[in-house]
């Protein structure tokens, strides 16, 4: 066994190149997908300098998912993440404390961009009524929505 040399990452080296030409299919969807969440980090404040709100205390049925707020500015956002092989649908609560700690207001049916498709969606974010989304296998969705009229 060669201990020195990961399979994956040789191939996508490819000699220098980079070009990913010998990496799977499997494998060049996994790679964009990474891609995408760390253009996220890199390229919109609300992942580099937002603060961070756990939300998993509010949803205990969440057995293999994962679910935060960010907010910065005029933009909130929730990241919801699978960590199942299968679809999942899930129901995220945000407690008022969310609302009230960065001071936005909730919004029943507010229309949000999937970040990680570019789809347009809309959801609640509403500490009486709960966030409702579909999870595809081992993925996720970062939803933002940003506030109309707030100076951050």
């Amino acid at each position: 066994f060669d201990y020195w040399t990961v399979d994956t990452i040789r191939r996508w080296r490819d000699g220098g190149r980079f070009s990913g030409r010998l990496l799977t299919d499997e494998e060049r969807s996994l790679r964009e997908f990474y891609s995408k969440v760390l253009a996220l980090r890199e390229g919109d404040p609300l992942f580099c300098e937002g603060e961070f709100f756990d939300l998993m205390y509010v949803c205990p049925s969440l057995q293999r998912q994962y679910a935060f707020a960010r907010h910065h500015g005029d933009a909130l956002a929730i990241v919801l993440c699978n960590f199942s092989g299968e679809e999942t649908h899930v129901n995220v609560h945000m407690p008022q404390h969310l609302f009230d700690t960065w001071g936005v207001g909730m919004v029943k049916d507010a229309p949000v961009v999937e970040l990680l498709t570019g789809r347009q969606l809309r959801v609640n974010l509403d500490a009486r009524l709960p966030l409702s989304v579909t999870l595809p296998p081992y993925g996720g969705r970062v939803l933002k929505y940003v506030y109309p009229g707030i100076l951050g």
